[in-house]
C-alpha cells in the first residue's frame, strides 16, 4: 500500500458564540468555495489539539482552546470514473473562544458567524457541518 491510498487526518473547530457558529468559506479544495468550520490537516508531531488551535488561528485570527471531540467526518472525493481520488477523515473538536478579531487568512475566502438555521439550509453548507449538526442538535 502506498500513501497515496492512506486517508489523510483533518481537525476542525467548531465555536459557538452568542448564538451564532463560526464557519470560513473555503479558498482550496476540497469543499472550494463551500461553508466549513475552520479546520486542516495534522502536522507532522503536532497533537490533534494543537492542529485544532493553529488551524483555527490561520483560517480565522482567532485564539481557540480545543475541548472535547465531537465527531468524524469522512469527505471522499471521486476522480472523473468513480474512483475515489483523496480521502479525508476530520475530527471535529468543539472549542471556546478565548479572543481575536476574526479575519479571514491561510485557505479561507470568508468567516461568518450563523444560526444553526441559517448553516443547516444555506445551500453552501458542507456535507460535514450538515452531519455534524445533526449529531449535536437532532431536528
Amino acid at each position: 500500500m502506498n500513501s497515496h491510498h492512506i486517508p489523510i487526518l483533518g481537525v476542525s473547530a467548531l465555536i459557538e458564540h452568542e448564538g451564532r457558529i463560526l464557519v470560513v468559506r473555503r479558498g482550496q479544495a476540497p469543499n472550494r468555495g463551500q461553508l466549513a468550520f475552520p479546520g486542516g490537516k495534522v502536522q507532522w508531531g503536532e497533537t490533534l489539539k494543537e492542529a485544532v488551535e493553529r488551524e483555527l488561528k490561520e483560517e480565522t485570527a482567532l485564539t481557540g482552546l480545543a475541548q472535547e471531540l465531537l465527531h468524524a467526518v469522512n469527505i471522499i472525493v471521486p476522480d472523473a470514473h468513480g474512483q475515489t481520488s483523496r480521502h479525508f477523515v476530520v475530527l471535529c473538536y468543539r472549542c471556546r473562544w478565548l479572543g481575536g478579531t476574526p479575519r479571514a487568512g491561510d485557505d479561507a475566502s470568508e468567516v461568518l458567524w450563523l444560526s444553526q438555521t441559517q448553516l443547516r439550509t444555506h445551500p453552501d453548507s458542507t456535507a460535514g457541518v450538515r452531519e455534524v449538526l445533526q449529531k449535536l442538535w437532532p431536528v
